[in-house]
């Protein structure tokens, strides 16, 4: 076992190596390495913070639990835990029933914000909104590889298509974003 300071400067994959050979300090270290991007992305991929978190918990544990089931020789670790992520957040999205609206949910606040917040806040949503409204697997390209900064053969390896059919998909979601944004133009500058 190596000393907490030295495990910063490993490798995810000298990490994870030391994770299949029980060292829970190792596991902490890539856990709060990796962690907090993984909860980023899944939360965009299932639109829903904490469910994000909770999918990235989940594919930790089930990593503490097996984590022979990486294989250095295929990918990356980082990129093999995007992939678990993913297919976890894939699956809960599946499950996730629709919740109906509470009562008087739809009232109008009456709170007055500034104009510069306001505006903002409404570009935000429109950005948000025409990016949630991308297909699944556009959307994923778009967020891996435009968002969560990771490259394209990793992006293509997590979603796992070809590296040309995620350009595909990026291409496709830049154009659909364009489209859906195009109307807006003159209110998101």
């Amino acid at each position: 076992m190596i000393k907490a300071q030295t495990k910063a400067l490993l490798s995810n994959e000298a990490l994870a190596e030391q994770v299949a050979g029980g060292d829970a300090d190792a596991f902490a270290a890539l856990a709060q390495r990796l962690g907090p991007k993984l909860a980023a992305f899944a939360a965009k991929v299932v639109l829903d913070a904490a469910l994000g978190e909770d999918m990235v918990q989940d594919a930790f544990l089930k990593y503490w639990r097996q984590p022979d089931r990486y294989d250095p020789g295929k990918a990356k670790f980082s990129t093999w835990m995007h992939k678990v992520v993913f297919n976890r957040c894939l699956d809960a999205k599946r499950r996730k029933q629709p919740q109906p609206l509470e009562d008087g949910f739809d009232q109008a606040d009456d709170a007055v914000l500034a104009d510069t917040a306001l505006i903002d806040a409404q570009r935000d949503a429109q950005i948000r909104g025409a990016i949630d409204a991308l297909p699944e697997r556009q959307r994923a390209a778009l967020l891996l590889c435009h968002m969560e900064g990771v490259s394209n053969q990793d992006a293509a390896d997590i979603l796992e298509v070809k590296v040309k059919a995620l350009e595909s998909l990026l291409s496709r979601a830049r154009a659909n974003l364009k489209t859906a944004l195009t109307p807006l133009k003159e209110d998101l500058l």
